[in-house]
Order: C-alpha cells, then sequence, then structure tokens
C-alpha cells in the first residue's frame, strides 16, 4: 500500500518534471524562431557579414551566419575557387557579401571578402 502511494507520487512529480521540460523547450523553441526571423528580415543584398565556415563541398561552402546559413558557390566568387577545402576551413570565421537573398525560399547566396 505504501509503496503503490510512493510510486504514485513519484509518477506525479516524473509527469510535472516532463510538463516544466516541454514548456521550457517550447519557449526555447519560439525564442530561436524570432530571433532567426529578426535575421533574416534585416538580411540585406550587398551586406558584408561574419560568418563560421560550416561544412566544404565540391560546389561550395556553407556559411553559418547565427540561426541561418548561407552558401558561397564557387562560382560565385572573385575568383573561382577550384576546390574549396583549400581557401576555406571548416570552423574558421570569414567575411562574406550577401550577393543575393531568396526571401521565399530562405536561401542566401554569399560570396568570400579576401
Amino acid at each position: 500500500m505504501v509503496e503503490s502511494i510512493l510510486l504514485m507520487s513519484l509518477a506525479l512529480t516524473v509527469k510535472k518534471i516532463i510538463q516544466k521540460f516541454s514548456s521550457i523547450r517550447n519557449k526555447k523553441k519560439t525564442l530561436l524562431s524570432c530571433e532567426r526571423s529578426e535575421l533574416l528580415a534585416s538580411i540585406k543584398e550587398g551586406q558584408v557579414m561574419t560568418g563560421i565556415v560550416k561544412h566544404v563541398t565540391n560546389y561550395g561552402a556553407l556559411i553559418d551566419l547565427g540561426r541561418v546559413n548561407g552558401l558561397v558557390d564557387i562560382t560565385m566568387t572573385w575568383q573561382p575557387l577550384k576546390q574549396p577545402g583549400n581557401t576555406v576551413i571548416v570552423g574558421e570565421p570569414i567575411q562574406v557579401r550577401v550577393l543575393k537573398f531568396d526571401q521565399e525560399r530562405n536561401r542566401i547566396s554569399l560570396s568570400l571578402i579576401h
């Protein structure tokens, strides 16, 4: 009898913790979504930004601009890149210029600033 009461009490406590965690997680998602929306609204073509190289591929480099990513396409640089991995390094902070921003698809085309 005492064990079943303790188990029910424990189950109720766990349920409350899960609900609290879920509420915090939802608030965090909403906050991050708002930050991302504000950043997207502030991006303008021609703007110079600082980002972090997130991933390098054969066709370019994915740049983390903070809540959004942009792509430096190897054909969209002042001097075409033959191998992006020789020009930028994952984790490296770099300066980029926004060449094109497709707001409908949230796609950002970037160019390296040397």
